[in-house]
C-alpha cells in the first residue's frame, strides 16, 4: 500500500516539473493507460497551479528589490554629484530565444510548448511574467498539460 502511494506520489511529482518524463515512469511502474493519464494530468496541473504561486512571488520580490537598489544607485548619485551608471542590458542567446517565442507564438506558444520543452517550472514563469491576463495564462498552461497528457498517454498504447 506505501509503495503504491509513493509511486503515484513520484509520478505525480515528475509531472509537476519535467512532464514528458512522467510518461515513461508512470509505464515503467506498470500503470495502464486511464492511470497515466489521470496522475500525470494531476500531476501537471498541480505543478502549473504551485509554480505559478511561486512566479508571482518571485516577480514581487524582484520588483520590490530593483526599487530598492535603483534608489540606492540615485541616492548615491546624488551624494556624489555624479551622472548615473548608464545601464547595459546583457543579451545572452537565452534572452534572445525566450523574447523571440513570447513575440512569434504568443501565450500559446508558449504554453504549448512549456510541458514538452521547457519544463512547467520554467514556462510557468516565462507565461506569468510576459502576458499580463494572470487567469488566462492559467488557462492556457493548464489545457496545454491536459492537451500533451492525452497525446502521450495515447502514443503509448501504440508503442
Amino acid at each position: 500500500m506505501l509503495e503504491s502511494i509513493l509511486k503515484i506520489l513520484s509520478v505525480g511529482l515528475m509531472s509537476g516539473v519535467k512532464f514528458v518524463a512522467a510518461i515513461p515512469i508512470a509505464l515503467a511502474y506498470g500503470y495502464n493507460y486511464f492511470e497515466t493519464l489521470s496522475i500525470t494530468s494531476l500531476g501537471g496541473l498541480i505543478g502549473v497551479f504551485v509554480f505559478f504561486q511561486i512566479s508571482r512571488i518571485i516577480t514581487n520580490v524582484l520588483e520590490k528589490g530593483n526599487k530598492r537598489v535603483k534608489e540606492t544607485i540615485i541616492h548615491q548619485a546624488e551624494i556624489q554629484h555624479k551622472p548615473l551608471p548608464e545601464k547595459k542590458k546583457n543579451f545572452t542567446w537565452k534572452n534572445k530565444l525566450i523574447v523571440h517565442t513570447v513575440r512569434r507564438f504568443g501565450l500559446v506558444g508558449v504554453a504549448l510548448i512549456t510541458p514538452i520543452l521547457l519544463s512547467i517550472p520554467v514556462g510557468t514563469f516565462i507565461a506569468f511574467r510576459y502576458f499580463h491576463n494572470k487567469k488566462q495564462v492559467l488557462a492556457y498552461l493548464s489545457m496545454s498539460v491536459l492537451f500533451w497528457a492525452v497525446i502521450l498517454s495515447s502514443l503509448t498504447l501504440f508503442f
